[in-house]
């Protein structure tokens, strides 16, 4: 049997959230989508294997597979799941253990993982972890069709709702491991740049759970994250691309506003990038807002780096 999508879990001490993640799928208001769920255990020290493992029994779902790993942080589980064969998939996607499908999700992608997209988007709400309420999330912009590429960026390089062939996938170099934000790479590095023809869908259909407690974005901004912050923008400016200049201008004004007074120095760009940052095109906002946001952000940008050094 054909199977049209594999989605790959990663699992890392998500005890209160990885038995949603999953209800979240079996939950679909539609059974015609031939799916595949690869739960990837990266070392977890809570109850998340006993807990999927109870699920999957429970449940009696024999095309969810629960598969265990010594610890290597997020991007190793991704080479895992590409580097050892696992995806049957025709596309492929990443649902974090904390984020969750809403139940009209499958239902609206079916018919665009098709031989034509590359790369299908989608909206998702935010739900912060402070007050559980949800937010709307404008990914692209409103009208739901084939996108043009130069706006098919987004500020947000969080994997859920993104729904990529897997042979774009399978062509990928490996991330980094033992490192955290390997998804930024991902997505707007390797995705971005690989994909051609692109389906946005201008519907809600997922949970993005921010600010949790044990994340990687709640994590303390120590030197080690700062400068692994800035690695990462350097290697998206390599690309030289006017969207993620823009991107990377977002980044590293919140890397600077979020690090401690005695570490700002560290946030820097090398000296050969800082000139793209003048290319910047923000694509992904409404026309009118594209100017202002790009006055605003070259301007702060600027004065952040006027200092930069090679590192």
């Amino acid at each position: 049997m054909q199977i049209d999508l594999t989605i790959i879990i990663p699992c890392y001490n998500v005890e209160k959230f990885i038995l949603n993640a999953l209800n979240s799928i079996i939950n679909q208001n539609q059974n015609f989508l031939n799916y595949e769920v690869l739960i990837i255990d990266d070392g977890s020290k809570d109850r998340s294997v006993e807990l999927t493992k109870y699920f999957i029994e429970k449940n009696n779902v024999k095309n969810f597979k629960l598969i265990e790993k010594t610890n290597g942080n997020w991007g190793s589980v991704i080479n895992y799941a590409k580097n050892n064969n696992l995806i049957n998939g025709k596309y492929v996607t990443i649902l974090d253990a904390d984020d969750l499908f809403t139940k009209n999700c499958f239902e609206n992608i079916e018919k665009q993982l098709n031989d034509e997209n590359d790369l299908v988007l989608t909206n998702f709400f935010r739900k912060n972890s402070f007050n559980n309420k949800l937010k709307k999330t404008k990914v692209i912009y409103s009208k739901t069709g084939i996108i043009d590429k130069k706006r098919s960026f987004t500020a947000w390089s969080i994997p859920l709702c993104k729904f990529f062939k897997t042979s774009l996938f399978l062509e990928m170099e490996d991330l980094k491991e033992n490192v955290s934000y390997q998804d930024q790479i991902l997505f707007h590095y390797f995705v971005f740049k690989k994909a051609k023809n692109i389906y946005f869908i201008n519907k809600n259909l997922g949970i993005y759970f921010e600010n949790r407690d044990g994340s990687s974005t709640s994590l303390e901004w120590n030197e080690d994250r700062i400068k692994l912050w800035c690695s990462n923008m350097n290697l998206l400016l390599s690309l030289k691309s006017k969207q993620i200049n823009a991107y990377v201008m977002l980044m590293i004004n919140h890397c600077k506003n979020k690090a401690p007074k005695n570490l700002k120095y560290l946030v820097k760009i090398k000296t050969e990038y800082i000139k793209e940052f003048k290319r910047a095109k923000f694509t992904w906002l409404n026309f009118g807002l594209r100017w202002f946001a790009k006055l605003v952000f070259t301007f702060a940008t600027m004065r952040i780096l006027k200092n930069s050094k090679n590192f």
